[in-house]
């Protein structure tokens, strides 16, 4: 019976293909686009999964309280948090911290060295005959004075290390005190505040730097890590033992494609690469290769440097939250339990400290596989999504689903006279209901099941584009997954049941004895149920319109909204961070300056630490007026800055005047805006000239001056208090204000300037205001998903009003004839056919405005600055979903107004 009823659907599919490939279309765009957020919104929720014990896993995350008032909540602790908790904590089985790399990094090796890596070398010191001890502290123990003592021979201290080929800096260590010794070598470097050190090379460095030649690349996704990191996250080494390749303290680990990129097919293991930032130039054995970390990971390493490097004084830091520190507890624990010790776990190490700063300081866990979709703290060791998309946008696929339905039930019924003349005959020769009904049944299969073939092959071409979309590079994946299977099996055939079961019930209902004496009409519920049907279609449609309306002017708005500061033709050039020279180091960014200002194309060239559009801004909250008992409340950002910064980006002075050569004393003053202002207590910005404030106990300044607020970070958040500290050459960015005419000339000049002052390094450089529109990069996928899905919705909605208006042409076939024999233009039957449908449409209107009022409001309170929600952003759609409607009917119209009317008379 079955095979019966698949050889008629398939003739009646046959036979009316037009009918046929627009349901099915439907249905196949429908399926098509919640199978792509079904893979997106997998891939999101897999984050972290993978790790064999990632249930047990958490992150201890921070929150800080000053006055009373929150301060901020950050994904970092105590260096120190770690392991002290492993101590007293039972709870905790393995703890591992991580601490990125800042900065630009080189890492570069020398090619073709093939030597025993760890060489003998000697230091000797005559300087500290009259010493008890004397320790030896530098870059190959982690700076720690404990770990490398030195014996006495005749009237001098030796030490006799075997180290790694390189550079190594190190002090001697005499009660307590971190010395040098004019005899050795010594080197100066700004890592260490610009102390002096000692530097000690092997001779297999020296060598090899004269023979070999040296590999090197740019390189993030650097970081610290205690040797239990392998304990607690499940990234496998393919070389090197898990248990001891983080134990040394120049040792490194690094992922499979690094290790390829530096090393092509040579084996990586046993190598020495140099990690070199300024004139640091640190060697780091390579002591294990790690699969590259799945895209799936809110942790992306590239390599792992051992946290002993940091120095041993790390695991007693309790000063500020610096660090990611990850727990593995033991199997049965409860997070809460272990959460609710922390309190006191905090006074004991922090709470003399934290009273003196009036301040209080609470730890948290985060689970593991929640930091993804949950977390959206300050310091995020990488961009998280929220889960609240994730709901977006499965609401929306059900939505785009439930339309594809509906419209099948539309386009169904819409062939109801044709269908109820083929009822009426079935019954009368004997046909069952329940035979009817399992005939319909099995065309809304056949045709459930075309659609479905369809759609998987929509997401495989669709693929490529819809990651374009999103941000992300998702591969398909999901046909391997059994539970994607049971989801999708289990949706197509609620989607068949559904979508088919309404046609075979009110079909099979018809009367044979009215339907063969053509009486037959369609029942006042049935017609109702359509056109409530198609309302829905058209609530959703304009929903969809009206958020993308809003998201794309509230995009618009950010992008245009005045800076506060002019970011036109202003190019950011980094500074350099290979320094061979420190000491020449500031005379080099100033002969750079003056070279580059000779060019008749830039106008002015500032330095500065940050530019504007960077967040990793300095920020401390131990700033206040001079003689105010006010701790700190307020978080202020520090900016370094030259003499040019001001004038450079046009940003208004409001009261005072700008850092001046003129005036000796700026080197102790400040420029504040006019949010720090405000939170230093100032009632206006003339009051805050000349006065004074501090920062910490030993660092007063004077304001020289009030700036205007500015922008700093995207318009996401408020305006941030801060404070510009002059500093002519502690910046990492030359900011070059450029007259805009022949571009590629002046950059072309302005690198070969560049390589000749700092020869050596990576000239990198970007337009500002480019940079600075790139924060509203994930915004941009937003609005392109949502205007994808509103499309996809208007295209299905219009095939089910097609398909009303295909309904209600055949049932008013033969008035449409009379009219036409009795003179109606075409014009007054495509009005008489189109009020119908342009009633319904407007009642759909008329429902999703305050729903999108709502929604659009919600939204908008994730933006500190956001547009007014005005009336025309809800008109403007509906007046095009009005105008694609009638479009639509118009279609159906004209083509039943323009036939012959004796063909529309011969209708019965």
């Amino acid at each position: 019976m079955f095979r019966n009823h698949l050889t008629i659907a398939w003739r009646n599919f046959s036979k009316h293909k037009a009918f046929s490939l627009t349901n099915s279309l439907g249905l196949a765009v429908g399926m098509a686009a919640c199978l792509l957020v079904l893979q997106y919104v997998v891939f999101e929720m897999s984050y972290d999964t993978f790790h064999s014990q990632a249930d047990r896993i958490y992150r201890v995350a921070g929150n800080r309280y000053v006055a009373g008032q929150l301060d901020g909540q950050t994904a970092q602790s105590y260096h120190a948090a770690g392991p002290a908790m492993k101590r007293e904590f039972p709870e905790v089985m393995h703890y591992t911290r991580l601490r990125p790399w800042y900065g630009n990094t080189m890492v570069s090796h020398t090619a073709g060295m093939e030597a025993s890596f760890l060489q003998p070398v000697t230091i000797r010191t005559k300087r500290f005959a009259d010493s008890t001890k004397v320790s030896l502290a530098g870059d190959f123990n982690g700076w720690n004075p404990n770990l490398q003592p030195m014996t006495r021979e005749g009237d001098e201290w030796v030490a006799k290390l075997t180290l790694t080929p390189g550079r190594h800096m190190y002090k001697f260590v005499v009660n307590g005190n971190w010395l040098t010794d004019p005899d050795n070598p010594l080197v100066d470097t700004a890592d260490h505040d610009n102390s002096i050190f000692m530097v000690a090379e092997t001779e297999a460095y020296k060598k090899a730097a004269q023979a070999f030649r040296e590999v090197t690349f740019k390189e993030e996704g650097i970081y610290f890590a205690d040797p239990t990191f392998f304990n607690v996250f499940s990234f496998p080494l393919t070389q090197g033992n898990p248990a001891t390749a983080l134990i040394g303290a120049n040792a490194v680990v690094l992922s499979e494609s690094m290790a390829r990129k530096h090393f092509g097919k040579e084996n990586a293991m046993g190598k020495l690469i140099y990690l070199q930032q300024g004139n640091r130039s640190e060697p780091k054995l390579i002591t294990g290769i790690f699969k590259d970390v799945p895209a799936n990971s809110h942790l992306q390493v590239n390599f792992l440097l051992s946290y002993k490097a940091l120095g041993m004084e790390m695991d007693t830091e309790w000063r500020g939250f610096q660090t990611y520190t990850y727990l593995l507890l033991s199997p049965q624990v409860s997070p809460t339990a272990l959460e609710a010790k922390f309190a006191d776990f905090i006074q004991t190490y922090r709470g003399k400290d934290l009273a003196a700063e009036n301040a209080r300081e609470e730890l948290f866990l985060q689970p593991l596989q929640r930091i993804h979709l949950y977390s959206d703290l300050r310091n995020e060791i990488s961009v998280n999504n929220s889960i609240r998309t994730i709901y977006f946008l499965l609401i929306i696929a059900a939505f785009i689903l439930l339309l594809a339905w509906v419209n099948y039930i539309n386009l169904s019924t819409a062939r109801s006279i044709e269908r109820a003349k083929e009822v009426g005959v079935r019954k009368v020769v004997g046909a069952s209901r329940w035979q009817l009904i399992r005939q319909f049944l099995t065309e809304a299969l056949l045709l459930n099941t075309i659609g479905a073939i369809t759609a998987i092959t929509l997401v495989q071409l669709a693929m490529p584009y819809f990651n374009d979309f999103t941000g992300q590079q998702i591969q398909i994946t999901f046909w391997k997954s059994s539970y994607f299977w049971l989801l999708f099996i289990g949706l197509f055939i609620s989607g068949t049941i559904l979508s088919g079961l309404y046609p075979a019930f009110a079909l099979s209902s018809y009367k044979p004895v009215l339907v063969v004496k053509g009486k037959w009409r369609s029942s006042a519920s049935g017609i109702l149920l359509r056109k409530g049907l198609v309302i829905f279609q058209f609530v959703v449609s304009v929903l969809l319109i009206t958020g993308t309306f809003a998201v794309f002017r509230q995009i618009q708005f950010m992008q245009e909204h005045d800076l506060g500061l002019n970011v036109e033709g202003v190019l950011v050039v980094k500074t350099p961070f290979i320094i061979k020279d420190y000491a020449q180091f500031d005379t080099k960014l100033e002969l750079f300056r003056n070279k580059v200002r000779q060019y008749p194309a830039v106008k002015n060239v500032a330095t500065t630490d940050v530019v504007p559009g960077m967040e990793n801004m300095y920020s401390d909250n131990g700033i206040k007026r001079e003689g105010s008992n006010d701790n700190g409340i307020s978080m202020f950002s520090l900016i370094w800055a030259d003499y040019d910064f001001v004038n450079t980006y046009s940003i208004p002075l409001l009261a005072g005047r700008a850092f001046s050569k003129a005036y000796s004393t700026d080197n102790k003053g400040a420029i504040i805006n006019e949010a720090a202002a405000k939170a230093l207590g100032f009632k206006n910005p003339q009051e805050a000239v000349n006065s004074k404030i501090t920062y910490g106990k030993d660092f007063p300044y004077t304001v020289i001056g009030v700036v205007k607020n500015y922008h700093q970070k995207s318009l996401r958040s408020d305006y941030v208090p801060m404070i510009f500290i002059l500093n002519p050459n502690a910046g990492r960015c030359f900011s070059l204000k450029l007259d805009m005419k022949d571009v590629p000339t002046t950059i072309k000049a302005i690198e070969e300037t560049y390589q000749s002052v700092f020869p050596g390094n990576p000239f990198e450089y970007f337009f500002l205001d480019e940079f600075i529109d790139s924060q509203y990069k994930a915004d941009r996928h937003f609005r392109r998903i949502f205007t994808l899905f509103a499309l996809l919705a208007i295209f299905i909605a219009c095939l089910g009003l097609l398909g009303l208006a295909s309904f209600a042409t055949i049932q008013r076939t033969k008035e449409i004839g009379i009219r036409k024999v009795m003179g109606a233009s075409v014009d007054q039957m495509i009005y008489l056919l189109s009020k119908d449908f342009m009633q319904l449409v407007l009642i759909a209107n008329l429902i999703a405005w305050p729903l999108a009022y709502w929604s659009i409001r919600q939204w908008l309170q994730n933006y500190t600055f956001r547009i007014d929600i005005s009336p025309w952003l809800f008109l403007l759609p509906s007046i095009l979903v009005i105008v694609i409607a009638l479009l639509t009917v118009s279609m159906q119209t004209i083509r039943s107004a323009k036939a012959n009317p004796v063909k529309a008379l011969r209708y019965e």
